[in-house]
């Protein structure tokens, strides 16, 4: 009785383990498509640690997406941070080429999702 009552307990520990993964995917349904931002956010917080390489401490503590147009081909990815110069937000903006491919139109401090949604 003690093996399997500690048998469920181990299975139901690894499938909440696994439903609480830090995965990058953020699939977002608009306009009744799902669509994945795991790419441009990857591709996002790739840039931002070779654009804040000297940066100490450096920590991201945050990351939102938003959608600028309905089909979902130009998105925002902001990254809220910490570090030992100080904390901040940077933010990407993300189309898509005729391939698919993700591609950075523009980044900065200013490239916000507060400053693009006005």
């Amino acid at each position: 009785m003690k093996k399997t009552l500690l048998l469920l307990l181990t299975l139901l520990l690894v499938l909440l383990s696994s439903a609480c993964s830090n995965s990058p995917e953020a699939n977002v349904e608009v306009s009744g498509v799902s669509v994945s931002y795991g790419k441009p956010i990857e591709l996002a917080k790739e840039e931002f640690e070779t654009f804040f390489a000297e940066y100490k401490g450096l920590e991201i503590t945050e990351t939102a997406t938003l959608s600028r147009t309905d089909e979902a081909n130009n998105i925002v990815v902001q990254i809220t941070y910490t570090s030992d110069n100080g904390d901040g937000v940077y933010g990407f903006e993300f189309t898509t080429d005729a391939y698919g491919n993700w591609e950075i139109l523009q980044q900065g401090e200013d490239v916000t999702i507060d400053n693009l949604v006005k």
